[in-house]
Formats: structure tokens, C-alpha cells, sequence
């Protein structure tokens, strides 16, 4: 798989996408590039694509680059996992003060979360869903073949991220969010294996003083 197919995979997370930005990308491949102009042309200046090298600078004046890496094993030319990967930007969350960048790479994908004030990266292996309250996020990646678990956290006035808790289950279990509950509570849906076929059951993640704790 070249990076084409892994860039076409963002399609597949516009969904998840979504539920940060309300004007994520449409679910379909031709205007993945175009949307990402539209999310650099309403982020006033603060994100700026040039060629293969994506710049967003916080209003510090702190600015992180990020150059796509093609060496993909296109047409027959070499291949290096580590560095096959290709950046988009994603949108400015104002009211977060945060901004959101995708990495597309070889059979897998990540999110960067870059803080608008202070430039702070923090590394989520899906889109955050914050919170009704807006001081706790999660993010739930169901994968078989990269990384599969979930990440929690909170977020901070400054708009950084501070990720306090990474769950990876031991046996097969794939796990997808379904909504907040309440700002402490999340209703998850887990696919498993049970009496020899695979079936969807309810799950809970929920925030108590002693920390993050799964049940389901």
C-alpha cells in the first residue's frame, strides 16, 4: 500500500473528524486536498501549506512543521515504513484553542494536537471528543493492524492537551465511542469475541478521582 491508499484512509475518519471540527471534510476522496485548503484559508495565516511542508504557528509566535515523506514504494521505487507518511491539516478549534493535524501513513494514522497559544504538541492516536464541559477527551481507535485502544485526558486553558491514561486491551476487543454520558462518563460499544463468533456489546469509561477505569 502506497501513500495514496493511506491518504485515501483519511476519508474513512471523517466521521470521527467531525465530532472535533463542524466543518470536516465530506466522506469521499476527491476533495481531501481541497477541504485541507479550505481549513488553511480559515485559519487566518495561522496554518500554511507549502508544497510537501505544513507550518502552523501559534500565536506566540511558536511554529511546527510537519514535511510529508514519500518514500512509499510507488511505481516500483523503494519502500521505508518510518518514512511514508503524509500530512493534513485538519482545522482550528477556536474554542479549544487547539489545532488539529492528521498523519496518514503506511497501514495506520495519528493525530497531532498543537495548542494555539503556545505551540505545545500532543500526540493522539485518533481525533479527541472532548467533554460537554469541555475539560476531559478521549480518543478510541478500533484497528487491527496499527494501534487499537484508548487515550484519555484533559485539556488546559492554554489550549494543550495533557494525556493521563492510554488503554490497550490484551485480548481482542475492538472498541468504538458512541457518546458523553455525562463530562465524567463515556458509552463505548466493544466487538469481541464470545462462544466462538464476534458480537458488539456496551462498555463504559468513566472519570473518578482514583482516575480513568473501563468497564465492558
Amino acid at each position: 500500500m502506497g501513500i495514496g491508499t493511506a491518504v485515501r484512509g483519511y476519508a474513512l475518519l471523517i466521521a470521527v473528524v467531525s465530532a472535533f471540527l463542524p466543518h470536516a471534510a465530506p466522506a469521499d476522496d476527491e476533495p481531501v486536498v481541497s477541504d485541507e485548503s479550505r481549513h488553511i484559508l480559515q485559519s487566518d495565516g495561522l496554518a500554511v501549506r507549502s508544497g510537501d511542508k505544513l507550518s502552523v504557528r501559534a500565536n506566540n509566535g511558536t511554529a511546527t512543521e510537519f514535511r510529508d515523506e514519500n518514500i512509499c514504494g510507488e511505481n516500483g521505487g523503494p519502500f521505508d515504513h518510518a518514512h511514508c507518511v503524509h500530512y493534513l491539516y485538519a482545522g482550528h478549534d477556536q474554542a479549544r484553542h487547539g489545532h488539529l493535524i492528521y498523519a496518514a501513513s503506511y497501514e495506520d494514522s495519528s493525530f497531532v494536537w498543537i495548542g494555539d497559544m503556545t505551540g505545545v504538541k500532543s500526540h493522539l492516536h485518533g481525533a479527541p471528543r472532548f467533554s460537554p464541559d469541555g475539560r476531559h477527551f478521549i480518543a478510541v481507535v478500533a484497528s487491527d493492524s496499527g494501534w487499537n485502544g484508548i487515550q484519555a485526558g484533559t485539556w488546559q486553558p492554554d489550549g494543550s492537551l495533557s494525556i493521563q491514561w492510554e488503554f490497550e486491551p490484551e485480548t481482542y476487543a475492538l472498541y468504538a465511542f458512541s457518546s458523553w454520558i455525562d463530562d465524567g462518563k463515556v458509552a463505548l460499544r466493544v466487538t469481541r469475541w464470545k462462544d466462538g463468533a464476534l458480537v458488539e456489546l456496551p462498555a463504559t469509561l468513566s472519570w473518578t478521582k482514583a482516575g480513568w477505569t473501563i468497564s465492558g
